[in-house]
């Protein structure tokens, strides 16, 4: 209030300096020189608009609020009833809205993040059933004891692979042959052999291992081609091969011949390689094997 005051003042005394020296400007001019009419009444106007400005900022630069008049002051906000309404209950209402509106978005927020959590764990469980699913689909054995290979099987049944390795591990035992080998290599064919086969095969190949030994028959043999077939829960396989012959370490030539076998799985035994069983075996020249189909 007091520099309120004291601004005013301030902007008096410069008025009022002001107008003094219009006063003495003019008196100069009357004393100095008579002045017509016209200027006199303009002079007359000059001095009522200057009298009127400085009334107007005398009124700006003290006001009511200036002078301390009561009515001219800021009041309060009414207390109590205004208009039917209780202005008392009014923070608490405003309270009250301000926590409901906050467990509304709290809840949402909740609520969001349990749908979040239940979608992930709900994928995740499925990917892990799907998982379970392929491997109890998936079935495997060991194909011998001691050999860390593992081939994929379904019930009763072996992969077609397998069955080719084996067919052509007994080709070589049976003709890949010399002298110092033949009864080890025709022992070892035996031991897959059904009983049957196994007493025929001794009886038949007796004079082959006599007279290999006698002239030092060396044989080789090499696979060109073969076939496996499924039937009624066995094997038949097919096989081509090129039998190259030696006598006493001379080459004697080649013979074209088809060997066929019939397989059957059986159950895992110690000592046992292969975990099929021969049945049927037969070797022929590949002329006679033509003529007997029909080729």
């Amino acid at each position: 209030m007091e520099s309120t005051l004291s601004n005013a003042s301030e902007r008096m005394r410069i008025v009022a300096h002001h107008l003094v020296q219009h006063v003495r400007n003019l008196f100069r001019i009357f004393i100095l020189k008579p002045l017509p009419q016209k200027i006199l009444n303009r002079l007359q106007c000059v001095y009522a608009t200057v009298h009127k400005k400085t009334l107007e900022v005398c009124k700006r630069m003290i006001g009511p609020m200036e002078k301390g008049i009561a009515a001219a002051q800021m009041t309060a906000p009414p207390e109590g009833t205004y208009d039917g309404i209780d202005l008392r209950i009014l923070p608490k209402y405003i309270c009250f809205k301000a926590a409901l509106l906050q467990n509304k978005i709290t809840y949402q927020r909740l609520s969001l993040a349990l749908a979040c959590f239940l979608v992930v764990h709900f994928v995740m469980s499925r990917h892990e059933v799907a998982g379970l699913y392929d491997k109890l689909r998936t079935k495997e054995y060991i194909l011998a004891p001691g050999v860390q290979d593992f081939t994929t099987a379904l019930p009763q049944n072996v992969t077609d692979d397998y069955v080719i390795s084996a067919v052509q591990d007994f080709i070589n035992q049976m003709g890949n042959v010399t002298p110092g080998n033949i009864e080890n290599q025709f022992s070892s064919l035996a031991e897959s052999m059904s009983p049957q086969l196994k007493i025929r095969f001794a009886a038949e190949s007796s004079a082959w291992v006599d007279k290999v030994k006698a002239d030092s028959i060396s044989e080789l043999v090499t696979i060109t081609d073969r076939e496996v077939r499924t039937k009624d829960g066995a094997y038949e396989a097919t096989a081509f091969v090129r039998r190259d012959t030696y006598l006493n370490n001379e080459y004697a030539g080649h013979t074209d011949e088809v060997v066929e076998m019939g397989l059957q799985l059986v159950p895992p035994k110690s000592g046992r390689r292969w975990y099929l069983q021969i049945n049927s075996l037969s070797r022929q020249s590949a002329d006679s094997f033509r003529k007997k189909k029909g080729f």
